[in-house]
Parts: structure tokens; C-alpha cells; sequence
């Protein structure tokens, strides 16, 4: 009883601290039991194991942001964090940053396929294309969940605490790390050596980049819809349209470019947003 006390009084004085270290918890630990600590790295996770292992990904996001918010804020909190879904109601203009993983995936293989046609889109390459539109649908659903308790939790609570860009660099370190562990599990025995490269290059420096730019979103519309199309504008592209069949080597170099288009895009929108901020106040000429 004491140490449920504790911990209760350790989420109601830190709650975004508590919903990071309960999401990684829950996550790592369920992928563990699921695939065996012998099965940590060996990358070959059955179809069963994936679907259970994605399975926990959710509860560890999306499950332990409801169950704190219904813990600290009740059924009157549990609304105000659903009613974001609902807000879609803003300026058409920032529907437009939706654009910004297909673009950079077209411009980035557009570019690669000039040095070999294996860069093609995977979606253009594949005979079952069914099959990749159904991967499409299930992981999109998945960024729905996840965003409910990245955005709909972590940043709700810190949001007018920090900056855009402080604030993104936060969530967005602890969101890529978190894949960590379903990232080893999966492709430590793909990429081999080039794993370190690899992770830094696909998972901890993109997605912290857009991570940036969902928090910038949010903090302007306040709409957990937006974010949740933002991610869904992510994963399931880059899952659709990443080329296959490519080396250790091919695919970190895809990934590579990927992540240095993604952060200019991210850099140019910070330089912007650092300006208009910077603009004097001009009164309106009555």
C-alpha cells in the first residue's frame, strides 16, 4: 500500500515525467517478454510476435496517456483530451505541413533513382499492392492511438511551459528512443554493424526533427485531429513508399538523405517562426 502511495504521489507532482517512464516500461518490457531476452536482436519476430509487439507500442503510448489522464483528471479530463480529436475547424493553411514527409520521400528518391533504380518507391515496386495499402491502414490507425498520449498527454502538459522548439526537442527525443527496442528487436541483425548509423539516421534524428513540427502544430491550433493526421502522414508513408529489397548500406543511404531534407524543412520552419515572432507590434490605423 505504501508504495502505491508513493507512486501515486510520484504522477500527481510529475506527470509527464511518470507517462514517459510508464510508456517506456510498459513498451520494452512487453516486447521482452514477448519475444525472450534471447530474441532481443535477433530479428526474426514471427508475424504473431509483430502484431503483439505493435499491440504493446499502443498501450505504452496511447493506453498509459488515457489511464493517467483518467487517474488525474477523471472523466472530465478524459473529455477535454478526446474533444481534441474534434477540433478541425482551422486555418486550411495548416493542413499543408501534411505534405511534407510524401514530398520529401518523392524528391529524395526522385534524386536516388538517377543512381540506381532500386530507389524506387516501394508502393511503384510492389506486385501486391493490396497488401501494402492494408500496412498502410494499420499503421496509420496506430499513429492515432500513439498521438493520444504523446500529444494528448505529454505535450497538453508542458504546452506554455516551454517553447515549440523546446518542447519538440523534449517529446521528440523520448518518442524516438522509445522505438529503440522494437527497432533492435526487428533489424539489429539487417543492418548489422551499420544498426548505431542506422537508428540515429531513421528513427532519433528524423523523428525528433517532426516531432518539432507536430508539437509547432499543436501549439497553434490546439487540435489533437491535426497532430494525429501529422503522424499519420509519417510512419505510413514512409512504410509505403520507402523502397525494398535494398543492402545495409543502400537503405541507410536513403535514409540518410531522407533525414537531411527533413531537417532543413524543420530548420527553415523554426527561422520562420523565430521571425515572425521577432516582428514588432504594429497597431491597426483606426
Amino acid at each position: 500500500m505504501a508504495i502505491l502511495l508513493m507512486l501515486r504521489s510520484f504522477i500527481q507532482r510529475h506527470p509527464v515525467a511518470a507517462y514517459f517512464v510508464l510508456a517506456y516500461l510498459v513498451t520494452w518490457g512487453a516486447i521482452v517478454l514477448i519475444v525472450g531476452p534471447q530474441g532481443v536482436g535477433r530479428g526474426t519476430i514471427t508475424p504473431p510476435q509483430f502484431m503483439l509487439v505493435w499491440t504493446a507500442m499502443l498501450l505504452g503510448s496511447g493506453g498509459v496517456g488515457l489511464l493517467l489522464t483518467a487517474l488525474l483528471e477523471g472523466r472530465d479530463g478524459l473529455t477535454r483530451l478526446l474533444s481534441g480529436m474534434g477540433r478541425w475547424r482551422v486555418s486550411g493553411w495548416w493542413y499543408a505541413p501534411l505534405l511534407i514527409t510524401p514530398l520529401t520521400v518523392g524528391v529524395v528518391l526522385a534524386v536516388l533513382s538517377q543512381t540506381s533504380p532500386r530507389f524506387t518507391p516501394g508502393i511503384v515496386a510492389a506486385s501486391d499492392k493490396l497488401s501494402l495499402v492494408i500496412l498502410f491502414l494499420v499503421v496509420a490507425f496506430g499513429t492515432f492511438v500513439e498521438e493520444l498520449g504523446w500529444t494528448g498527454f505529454a505535450t497538453r502538459r508542458r504546452r506554455g511551459q516551454a517553447s515549440f522548439l523546446a518542447l519538440g526537442l523534449l517529446v521528440g527525443v523520448l518518442w524516438s528512443a522509445w522505438h529503440f527496442m522494437g527497432d533492435f528487436t526487428g533489424s539489429r541483425a539487417a543492418y548489422g554493424d551499420l544498426f548505431v548509423p542506422h537508428f540515429l539516421a531513421f528513427w532519433l534524428v528524423p523523428l525528433t526533427a517532426f516531432r518539432i513540427l507536430i508539437v509547432w502544430v499543436y501549439t497553434h491550433t490546439e487540435s489533437l485531429l491535426l497532430t494525429q493526421l501529422m503522424h499519420a502522414s509519417y510512419s505510413p508513408f514512409l512504410f509505403v513508399l520507402g523502397p525494398t529489397g535494398l543492402s545495409a548500406g543502400e537503405s541507410l543511404t536513403y535514409e540518410a538523405a531522407f533525414t537531411v531534407v527533413l531537417c532543413l524543412v524543420t530548420l527553415a520552419v523554426v527561422a520562420l517562426e523565430r521571425r515572425r515572432s521577432m516582428r514588432p507590434f504594429q497597431p491597426r490605423a483606426v
